[in-house]
């Protein structure tokens, strides 16, 4: 269980023009990674294939969804997880091969600030040495810095994520997250208190890790970790 007992954070609003869906997102480029094989991984919204690194031996599980698309009625609001009780589950198998959205933030690009990011951006990623449901390894649950305005955890090639060799080298099982920043994750207004299920504002990017969490409990078993050591 996880507790946030002091929470002090600067927030840094920006203008941004929404679009009817939202941001469109840059692309994730992936880095180099040879991969011999794909394995699917029956969890509990259905199967998920991901990739089989041959050089770290060890598996890769990308965007895997967490929760709903915080978008529309959705925004401003505690995520909803995604399971079969909410009935949002995907169809078929979901391929988690590539990296999902990164949230919304301002960054600097050749000296420029720019806005990026998509507010669709409730991911998770895994990286495990083991598919084996009873190596119970030890679970790394990873949360990004970057002040809560911005980053994403799915930074492997500058090395501010987790990486398969990674897990190989620590057998333990790597788990990262992207949540809400900036004013989509911690934006607090009386407006928003007055539509709020439970009279509170704010915060939405915590309740987000949160769900993260509730994710790994129900899900982690079936990639090699253990629930109880996270």
């Amino acid at each position: 269980m996880v507790t946030f007992k002091y929470l002090i954070s600067v927030f840094v609003l920006f203008w941004v023009k929404v679009g009817s869906n939202g941001f469109i997102v840059d692309p994730i480029v992936d880095p180099v990674l040879q991969t011999n094989a794909s394995t699917s991984v029956s969890i509990y919204c259905g199967k998920v294939r991901g990739l089989y690194s041959a050089d770290s031996d060890a598996f890769l599980f990308r965007g895997i969804p967490y929760a709903s698309p915080p978008v529309g009625d959705l925004r401003w609001r505690p995520p909803v997880d995604v399971n079969s009780t909410n009935n949002n589950c995907w169809s078929g198998e979901f391929d988690a091969t590539v990296f999902g959205n990164q949230c919304v933030q301002s960054v600097f690009r050749n000296k420029t600030q720019i806005v990026t990011g998509s507010e669709d951006c409730l991911y998770i990623n895994v990286w495990t040495p083991t598919l084996n449901e009873t190596a119970k390894l030890p679970v790394m649950y990873w949360i990004h810095g970057g002040s809560l305005t911005t980053g994403n955890g799915t930074d492997e090639e500058n090395g501010y994520a987790p990486t398969a060799k990674l897990a190989n080298a620590h057998n333990v099982v790597y788990v990262s997250v992207n949540y809400r920043l900036n004013a989509f994750g911690f934006l607090a207004l009386e407006q928003l208190k007055a539509v709020s299920p439970t009279n509170t504002t704010g915060n939405y990017g915590f309740m987000d890790l949160l769900s993260g969490l509730r994710w790994v409990q129900n899900n982690i078993e079936h990639f090699g970790g253990d629930r109880n050591q996270v």
